[in-house]
């Protein structure tokens, strides 16, 4: 079995009413049936497109609250929210963007249940972002993580709760601006 160094994983759909975004993320990574016949076509043909493939995985996770997401087709299109119950209150979910261990409970999130922002009990509690947490540290060595969302329209780096600068702040602008115009 070959060593894994991860490219990049696309998360689509961390909200549940964010229909479309699962759709860009399919679309992203296959953007049409030329692109597919091209990527099977190289593969060992072309030694540095397939030295490239045989080094780096892509892990797309279309559908980050696939429970969310089912909800807002038969009950509420604009949930938010994860499905799960939290004891002691009627309110149901959670906010995933507000459950991972990074800036949890910080400025943006709340601990009202009820509330469309609620953090959860504690830091990686929804089993969709445990999931992924799990995935990340399991697989290491990610060179890239991108989370897609259908709202804003903003490119944010590293964590949307800071502001101070990143060692690679240069690089991410060069790119963050690379993105916006292709």
């Amino acid at each position: 079995m070959r060593g894994l160094l991860v490219l990049s994983v696309l998360l689509g759909a961390v909200f549940g009413k964010e229909d479309f975004v699962g759709h860009q993320v399919l679309r992203i990574s296959v953007a049409d049936e030329a692109q597919v016949q091209k990527i099977t076509q190289d593969y060992g043909q072309d030694a540095a497109f397939t030295a490239i493939l045989d080094t780096l995985d892509i892990f797309l996770e279309i559908v980050t609250n696939p429970d969310g997401f089912a909800f807002t087709h038969s009950t509420n299109r604009m949930w938010r929210k994860t499905r799960s119950h939290t004891a002691g209150s009627l309110c149901i979910g959670v906010d995933p963007n507000r459950n991972w261990d990074a800036g949890f409970g910080l400025s943006g999130a709340s601990s009202n249940p009820c509330s469309e922002t609620y953090h959860g009990k504690f830091a990686n509690s929804e089993v969709e972002v445990k999931s992924i947490v799990d995935f990340v540290k399991d697989h290491g060595n990610i060179k890239a993580f991108i989370s897609i969302h259908s709202y804003s329209q903003l490119l944010m780096y590293p964590y949307g709760y800071k502001t101070e600068p990143v060692p690679d702040q240069d690089e991410l602008d060069q790119l963050s601006k690379a993105a916006v115009t292709a």
